[in-house]
Parts: structure tokens; sequence; C-alpha cells
């Protein structure tokens, strides 16, 4: 079935870094930055564009320059800061054209994926298929009293979609993966802050359960498309409603 356990996520984002080697008080700091900076900017706390100024976040973080600049360069590389010599470190904007390519990567790489863990999965990976699919339809999407996208639906959802792909083999194609997924689903949170209302996407989940669980791969391929479709038709007129 391939490499599985642990947390592959984790394993991308440290993907470089020296083996065995020991976490120093900057380490350490520079985690917690780049953990908190990161989350904001995926839930659209810090919006696109929007410049990060190393003295405003240190004041907010109450930490020295060295751990923040080793987490901005961490997020450069991930993409979710851009850096430029005039104008320092900024929010990664948010375009039409960046949503449709990052959405219509991602679904090429699931069609890839999602066959291959459903030739390789075992009853331990259906087993994490439906818990998490549970763990997802009990969560609300929105909080009622702000209107935004729940914490615990948005990291359900993730682990529902990466249960998905988790019993196919390749680490390298599951990393890729996921960094699109993430980029992507930025663009819901931005979304729902604009005021947007994500469609009813049980049944699009209900649709990709029952089909790996049936072990049928064209259904399985045409519910990604779709839920991928889908996704994209509730974006693209809240954020680009002029086209």
């Amino acid at each position: 079935m391939g490499r599985r356990g642990g947390d592959w996520g984790e394993e991308a984002r440290r993907a470089g870094e020296p083996a065995g080697s020991s976490a120093s008080a900057t380490d350490t700091l520079t985690e917690r930055a780049y953990r908190d900076i990161r989350r904001d900017i995926r839930d659209g706390t810090l919006a696109p564009g929007q410049a990060l100024r190393l003295a405003a976040l240190r004041q907010r973080f109450g930490m020295g320059f060295t751990p923040l600049r080793e987490a901005m360069m961490r997020l450069v590389t991930e993409r979710f800061v851009l850096v430029s010599g005039q104008k320092g470190f900024r929010v990664a904007g948010a375009a039409r054209e960046d949503f449709e390519d990052l959405l219509e990567t991602r679904v090429r790489l699931e069609l890839l994926l999602v066959p291959e863990a459903i030739a390789r999965g075992d009853d331990h990976w259906e087993a994490s298929v439906l818990a998490t699919f549970h763990m997802l339809s009990r969560r609300p999407a929105l909080d009622p009293l702000t209107g935004q996208l729940t914490p615990a639906w948005a990291s359900a959802h993730e682990q529902f979609h990466r249960a998905l792909v988790e019993a196919a083999p390749s680490l390298r194609m599951k990393w890729i993966w996921l960094w699109l997924f993430e980029h992507s689903e930025r663009y819901r949170a931005l979304m729902a802050r604009a005021g947007g209302r994500p469609g009813d996407d049980r049944q699009a989940h209900e649709r990709l359960l029952q089909a790996v669980l049936a072990r049928d791969v064209t259904a399985a391929g045409k519910a990604c498309a779709d839920h991928a479709e889908a996704f994209l038709s509730h974006v693209r007129p809240v954020l680009w409603p002029t086209g």
C-alpha cells in the first residue's frame, strides 16, 4: 500500500530540513510564527496583497527579527507570501486565473491519486474515509454569528479529502496535492469573508464517499470533477463578479 502513517502534510513542509537536528529556541519561535501567519493567510484574516512588515510582526509576536524572517522565508517557498526588494513581504494575491489553475491542477492530481488509493486501500483506509466523512458531516461550515468558515469544518474538510488519497503510494504526489488543496481552500475562506455562501457540499462529499467505498474509479473521478466545478461556481461570482 506504500508508505502510511504519520502526518505526510507536515513531512512536506519540513522537506529539506536536516534530519535529526535538535530544535533550538529560534527554531521554536520560527515555527510558532510560521504556523500563526500561515493560518491567518489561509483563513483570510490576512488579506491578499496585505503588507507583512517585520516591525509590526515583531510587536505582535514578541520575538526578534531572525525567527520572523525565517518564518517568512518558509512561507515564501510555499507561495503564501511574496517578497520584493522594495516592497518587502506581502500576502500572496488572489486572482481568478490563479484559482482556476490551482483547482484544475488539483483535480488532475486527484484523478491520479484517488484511483491508486482505491486500488491499494485496505479496511483501515476505508474506515478512515468513513470516519472523516462522519466528522465532516457533523460540523457546520459557517459560524452563524460571523458568517465565516468555522475552523472545525475547515479542518474536518481537509482531513476527509486527505483520507481519500491517503492510500496512494507516492508521498511526493500527495505533498503537491496538499499544497494545491491548501491554496485553493484559501479562496473558499476569502469567499466567505466577502459575504458568499458555500453550497451544500454534503451531497458532493457523500458521492465521493460512496464511490470510493464501492471501489468505482469512474464514479469517483466524476465526483471529484463535479465537486471542483461546484466549488468554482460558488467562488467565482463572489470574488470576481464582473468576470
